[in-house]
C-alpha cells in the first residue's frame, strides 16, 4: 500500500471522495498529479503519475513501473528510493513529456532501467541540497546499482562513490544507449550495446573503472578520467578533441579495438588521445587502432600527430593499426613511451583514374581545403575514408554531371527515325506511281501530274546500350514514339513533297555512381521531298526541326544520399541529304545512294536543385555533327493471285562524322570553388546500320515493319517500326 500524508481537505482516488483532516490513503498508486504531497509508492504502478514542485515521490519496496512519470512543469519534482536492499523495475519513460528534478537511488538499492530517464540535468537537488546529482547512487560507498537495458536515453549528471556500478546493456539484449550529462565516481560496465557520451565523465570525480564487454562499444566525446583499469574486449571509440586517460590496462582484455577521431579544423588537426598514467610498459600488442576521419573535417595534411597513444613507465607496446584509407597512408611511430600518428598523402590529382575525376578532386581537395560547406566537406571526409581507389573515384564521379552524351544521343535517335521514314517514304512515291511497279494509287491527269496524296503513321521503339567507354560509365536506352505525315506529288510528277511531325519518350538510366535517370521528351516537325531524273538518279532532301524537354536526377551526389534534380530544354536542327539511283531488274530494286547530314544540337544552361552545396549550374556546350556515307537496300516484289503485294527488303549503311564533337560542359558547385570544364568520351564517329522488313500494299493502303540494328563505337542499339499509310 502507499500512504501520502497532505495539507489538504479534499482528496480523490480511484475509489471516491475522503475527508479528513490529517492523512488520506489512495486505495492502490500514487495517480494524478500530487499538489504539494509527499508521497510513498510500495506497489506497481498502474497509471501516469506527476510529481509537483517540492515533492518527492518516495519508493519504499520493490516495485514495477509501468506507468510514465513526469514533472508538473519542466524540471521539477523527486523520485528517491528508500534504501535497503530495493530493486526497482522501469519500463516506462520517466521525465519524457516534462523532466523531473532529481532521481535518487538509495543505498543498496538497484534501478533497473528499460525506459528513458530524463533530469534538470543541473547537477544538484533544487528543493533542498541533499541529492548531489540529478541520477544519485547513494550516499556512502558500494552497493547501488543502476543497470540501463534495451537502448535508452539518459539526462542528466550521475553521481556514485566506489563500490557503486553503472551497467550498460546488462539484459545482453544490446540497444543504442545515449548519455547527455557527466558522470562521477562509479563504475561503468558496457555489457552490450552502444554507450554514447555526450560530454565528459569522470571530470569532477574520475570513475573507478570501465569495461567494455565482448561486442559491446563506448562512443566518447569529451574527456574521460579513471583512476583504476581499462578492459577492453569490445570496441572503444574516441572523437577528435578527447581523452581517455586510465591508470592501467587490463592484460586480461581480449582483441580490443580503438577507434581514434581525426578533426581538421582552422588549419589545426585535433585527435582522440587514449593516455596511461600508471605501470606500464603498457602492452596493447592485442589491440587494434582505426582511424576515424570525422564529418566536418577539413580535408586533412601531411603530418605528425604526437602522442595520440600515452604510455607510462617505458615504451608502449603498439598496437595494430589498420589504415582503410586509400588516400591517406597512416602509420604509428614510436615517440619515448608514445606512439605518434604518422599521416601522409597520395597525390589526389595523380589518384584519379579520369581527366575529369583529377580536375573534381583538385578543386575539392586543394581549392577547397577551407571551405565551410557541410554538403562539401561530407564529400571530402567520404573521399578520406575510402578504401580503394575505385571507391575514391566514385565519389568523385558523383560530384560531377553525367558526360555520356545521353541527352544528344536521344535526340539524334528521334531524328533518325523521322529522317529514315522520310527516305523510305520517297522510295516508294518517286517516280510517279510506280517505283517499285506497284500500283500505288496514285491518279494522274492528262498533263501526268499527281494529284491525290497520302496520309500515314508510324509508331517505333528502340531499345540499346551504351558500354563504359575512356572511363566514362555508360548507360542503357529506351524510346517509344509516334510519327504522322502528309506527302503528294508536286507540280510536276518528278517531284514529291512531304511534311511530318513526331513525338517521342526516351528514358535513359546510366551505370555511372550516380545512378542517373535521365527522361526525355521529343516534339519534332519535318519536310522532306525528292526529285526523280529521266535516268533513274534522284536527290532526297529532309529538313527536321526539334525541341526536347530534359528531366534528370543524379542519385546520393558524393556519396551523400542526396539526390540532384534538374529540368531543362534543348534545341535540334538537322538538314539531310542524298543522291542515288534505283536499279530495277524483274522483281528486284537495287538502290545505292550516297548522303550527308548535319545536325546542331544546342542545350540550355540548368541549375540544379535538392543536394544543397552541391548542386550544379551547368552550361553543356553546343554540339555539330557531319555524318557522311553509303548506304544501300535491296527491295523483292511478289504479288499474291489477290493482288496484294508482299514486298520484303534488306538494307546496309555506313557513315562518318567529319566534325566529332565530344561535348564539352562547364559546371559549378553551388557550393563554391568555381568552374571546371568537363570532356565527354571522344566522339563516336563511325555507325554501321543493317535492317529488314516488310510491306505488305493494297491499293488503298499499306502497311510495313522494319527493324535496324546500329552500331556506333561502343553503343548498340535495336529499333523496330511499324507504319500504316492510307491513299485518299
Amino acid at each position: 500500500m502507499m500512504k501520502c500524508t497532505v495539507r489538504l481537505l479534499v482528496a480523490a482516488s480511484s475509489f471516491g471522495v475522503f475527508f479528513t483532516t490529517s492523512d488520506f490513503v489512495y486505495a492502490e498508486d500514487c495517480t494524478a498529479v500530487l499538489p504539494g504531497a509527499d508521497c510513498t509508492l510500495d506497489e506497481d504502478t498502474t497509471a501516469p503519475l506527476t510529481i509537483d514542485n517540492t515533492v518527492t515521490l518516495t519508493i519504499g519496496g520493490s516495485v514495477q513501473i509501468d506507468e510514465t512519470i513526469d514533472g508538473s512543469t519542466l524540471n521539477v519534482g523527486t523520485i528517491t528510493t528508500n534504501s535497503g536492499g530495493i530493486t526497482v523495475d522501469q519500463r516506462a519513460a520517466i521525465g519524457r513529456t516534462s523532466p523531473i528534478d532529481s532521481l535518487s537511488i538509495g543505498d543498496g538499492d538497484t534501478w533497473n532501467a528499460s525506459a528513458d530517464i530524463i533530469t534538470n540535468s543541473s547537477g544538484g537537488d533544487a528543493n533542498n541540497g541533499a541529492v548531489q546529482g540529478d541520477i544519485d547512487l547513494g550516499t556512502g560507498d558500494g552497493g547501488e546499482v543502476l543497470s540501463l537495458n534495451g537502448g535508452l536515453f539518459v539526462r542528466g549528471q550521475i553521481d556514485g562513490h566506489s563500490g557503486d556500478d553503472v551497467n550498460v546493456g546488462a539484459d545482453l539484449n544490446g540497444g543504442n544507449f545515449s548519455l547527455t550529462g557527466s558522470m562521477n565516481s562509479v563504475t561503468l560496465n558496457i555489457d552490450s550495446g552502444t554507450l554514447t557520451t555526450q560530454s565528459s565523465i569522470g571530470g569532477v570525480t574520475p570513475l573507478a573503472n570501465i569495461a567494455i564487454g565482448s561486442g559491446a562499444k563506448l562512443n566518447l566525446s569529451g574527456v574521460a578520467n579513471v583512476t583504476q583499469t581499462l578492459d577492453l574486449d569490445g570496441t572503444l571509440t574516441i572523437d577528435a578533441g578527447s581523452t581517455l586517460t586510465v591508470n592501467t590496462y587490463d592484460a586480461n582484455a581480449n582483441s580490443g579495438i580503438v577507434t581514434l577521431g581525426l578533426n581538421r579544423d582552422t588549419g589545426s588537426t585535433s585527435r582522440g588521445v587514449l593516455a596511461f598514467t600508471g605501470g606500464g610498459p603498457v602492452d596493447l600488442s592485442g589491440v587494434t587502432v582505426n582511424l576515424n576521419i570525422e564529418n566536418g573535417s577539413e580535408v586533412l595534411v601531411a603530418e605528425t600527430l604526437a602522442g595520440v597513444i600515452q604510455g607510462n613507465g617505458g615504451a608502449t607496446t603498439l598496437p595494430v593499426l589498420v589504415d582503410s584509407s586509400f588516400l591517406y597512408d597512416f602509420s604509428l611511430a614510436q615517440n619515448g613511451n608514445d606512439a605518434d600518428l604518422v599521416v601522409a598523402r597520395k597525390s589526389v590529382t595523380g589518384s584519379s583514374t579520369t581527366a575529369n575525376n583529377s580536375k573534381m578532386a583538385a578543386l575539392l581537395l586543394q581549392k577547397l581545403t577551407t571551405t565551410e560547406n557541410t554538403d562539401i566537406l561530407i564529400v571530402q571526409n567520404n573521399l578520406a575514408n575510402a578504401s580503394t581507389q575505385e571507391a575514391y573515384n566514385e565519389v568523385l564521379e558523383s560530384v560531377q554531371p553525367h558526360q555520356d552524351s545521353s541527352s544528344t544521343l536521344a535526340s539524334n535517335f528521334v531524328t533518325g527515325k523521322t529522317v529514315d521514314l522520310a527516305l523510305r517514304r520517297l522510295l516508294y512515291l518517286r517516280n510517279g506511281g510506280r517505283i517499285t511497279g506497284v500500283s500505288s494509287g496514285d491518279d494522274y491527269d492528262d498533263s501526268d501530274e499527281i494529284v491525290g496524296g497520302r496520309v500515314w503513321g508510324q509508331v517505333f521503339g528502340s531499345t540499346g546500350k551504351q558500354s563504359a567507354r575512356e572511363g566514362i560509365d555508360g548507360y542503357e536506352v529506351d524510346a517509344t514514339g509516334v510519327s504522322v505525315g502528309y506527302d503528294t506529288g508536286g507540280l510536276h510528277e518528278k517531284i514529291v513533297l512531304g511534311m511530318s511531325g513526331t513525338y517521342a519518350s526516351t528514358n535513359v538510366s546510366a551505370s555511372n555512381a550516380n545512378q542517373t535517370k535521365t527522361d526525355i521528351s521529343s516534339y519534332q516537325v519535318g519536310l522532306y521531298g525528292t526529285y526523280n531524273t529521266d535516268n533513274n538518279l534522284f536527290i532526297n532532301g529532309a529538313l527536321v526541326w526539334g525541341t526536347n524537354d530534359i528531366q534528370s536526377s543524379r542519385k546520393n551526389v558524393g556519396g551523400t544520399g542526396a539526390t540532384a534534380n534538374a529540368q531543362y530544354d534543348s534545341e535540334q536542327i538537322t538538314l539531310y541529304s542524298d543522291i542515288g539511283a534505283d536499279y530495277k531488274r524483274d522483281a528486284l530494286i537495287l538502290t545505292p545512294s550516297f548522303g550527308a547530314q548535319y545536325s546542331y544540337i544546342e542545350t540550355e544552361n540548368y541549375r540544379e536543385t535538392g543536394a544543397g552545396g552541391l548542386n550544379l549550374t551547368v552550361n553543356e556546350n553546343s554540339v555539330h555533327a557531319l555524318e557522311m556515307g553509303p548506304k544501300i537496300s535491296a527491295k523483292w516484289e511478289n504479288q499474291t493471285d489477290g493482288g496484294t503485294y508482299v514486298i520484303p527488303e534488306m538494307s546496309a549503311g555506313y557513315s562518318y562524322d567529319v566534325i566529332g564533337d565530344n561535348g564539352e560542359t562547364i559546371a559549378t558547385l553551388q557550393g563554391g570553388g568555381g568552374q571546371l570544364s568537363l570532356e565527354g568520351f571522344d566522339s563516336q564517329r563511325h555507325t554501321v546500320n543493317m535492317g529488314a522488313g516488310v510491306t505488305v500494299s493494297e491499293e488503298l493502303w499499306e502497311l510495313k515493319a522494319n527493324y535496324d540494328y546500329e552500331i556506333q563505337g561502343d553503343l548498340d542499339l535495336h529499333s523496330a517500326s511499324l507504319r500504316g499509310v492510307y491513299k485518299f
